[in-house]
């Protein structure tokens, strides 16, 4: 069944929050200690793949959240929290990434990506906590496109960057 769905298929894109690695406490740790130097710890929020800078939105909106920082700043302050907890950690890729890289890359000599919302800055800081610095064909990341995922336009960009068709 795999080998029919890679049938005709020229390149892959890989998610990064999730999907290579488990992100999710590191990103919630980090928006705690963001939220309680703003004296809103009593927020709760979902992540889902979401932008930085479109959580905040939400929190400030869903919360009516007082907030005396530019949103910007909460974000880059969300981002050097992140940063620090995953130095910190003992971040990898998820069991089987490998194999099935090493498969769609060499096997089935697929073009590589990696397409994420996250920041250059903090994906460079992530692909080298998790050693997979130069793997991938090409990297995209969310603040190198004006529309950010589920929006399309970070893959069709990829896709054209790669020179592939982007149905294949």
């Amino acid at each position: 069944m795999l080998k029919k769905y890679f049938e005709h298929k020229q390149a892959i894109f890989f998610d990064l929050d999730g999907t290579i690695y488990n992100s999710d406490v590191y990103w919630s740790y980090a928006y705690e200690k963001v939220l309680k130097t703003i004296d809103a710890s009593w927020v709760v929020f979902e992540r889902n793949g979401r932008s930085v800078l479109e959580i905040w939105k939400d929190l400030i909106a869903e919360n009516r959240l007082k907030i005396h920082l530019d949103i910007k700043d909460l974000v880059k302050f969300t981002n050097i929290e992140f940063l620090k907890i995953l130095d910190g950690s003992d971040a990898e890729p998820l069991d089987g990434f490998w194999e099935f890289f090493n498969k769609v890359k060499n096997e089935k000599k697929m073009k590589t990506a990696l397409v994420t919302n996250t920041s250059r800055e903090v994906t460079n800081s992530i692909i080298k906590k998790l050693e997979v610095e130069g793997i991938f064909d090409l990297t995209k990341c969310g603040d190198e496109v004006s529309k950010v995922k589920p929006d399309p336009q970070i893959y069709l960009t990829t896709a054209k960057e790669l020179k592939v068709n982007s149905k294949n």
